[in-house]
């Protein structure tokens, strides 16, 4: 679909990802239906075959749209006459490169939850492949700069009412470890970076003064550099 037809329809959306146990997956389905721009017609919800047929049905879909794995959801919805125009992914981070990449090539539309990609060799897979296909939009889901307060805080940095800012304390709290303090031992690869610290380095980089240094208690140990004292 070109993308100045995008404004102007409905959009057929589907899920990779956000199966029954999912947070965020009820986010983005409550999201998707708010203002009737989206309508929810296949998916993947689950590595399990079976809980992603069944989720699936309970969400209306007809079972041959509830797939076994992403790869078989782009072919299959590219080749249909009403396959979807945009996908959401809502998987661990490491993931989200490898299934917008197989989307793209497709020429679906992507909704990527943060983090854009794990390590900085996605990153650059990634952004290749958006800039070669100009026939998709990508967007990337830092939500949190959209909020009122956040524009206002940011209209106030900008027109320098607080003064020279020196430092940005940025704290992200949710019980996601299920009470287990999360540490260098225990947590999986981008389990702290990608997952929790982009929230407070997107957040700083949006209202930031340039000069200042970040302080987020996001994560649970330090990284320390030579050339200041920022908390990272």
């Amino acid at each position: 679909m070109p993308t100045d037809q995008i404004k102007n329809k409905q959009l057929k959306i589907g899920f990779v990802g956000g199966g029954p146990n999912s947070g965020i997956g009820r986010t983005h389905l409550v999201a998707s239906r708010m203002d009737n721009k989206f309508i929810l017609c296949a998916g993947v919800f689950s590595k399990n075959f079976n809980k992603s047929i069944n989720y699936g049905i309970s969400l209306n879909l007809k079972k041959d749209r509830c797939y076994s794995n992403y790869n078989e959801m782009a072919k299959k919805e590219s080749e249909r006459l009403n396959g979807i125009d945009v996908v959401a992914i809502m998987t661990p981070p490491s993931s989200h490169q490898k299934i917008a990449e197989a989307f793209i090539k497709r020429n679906i539309h992507v909704i990527s939850d943060k983090p854009f990609a794990a390590n900085l060799k996605q990153a650059k897979s990634l952004l290749k492949s958006i800039n070669k296909n100009k026939k998709i939009v990508y967007a990337l889901t830092h939500n949190y700069s959209a909020y009122p307060m956040v524009r206002e805080a940011k209209k106030i940095v900008e027109n320098e009412k607080l003064g020279k800012i020196e430092m940005i304390n940025v704290e992200y709290v949710q019980d996601w470890g299920n009470g287990t303090l999360i540490n260098h031992k225990n947590s999986k690869e981008n389990t702290i970076l990608a997952s929790r610290k982009k929230y407070s380095g997107h957040l700083f980089s949006f209202k930031r003064d340039r000069n200042a240094c970040l302080s987020s208690r996001a994560l649970y140990y330090r990284i320390k550099r030579k050339k200041d004292f920022c908390r990272y």
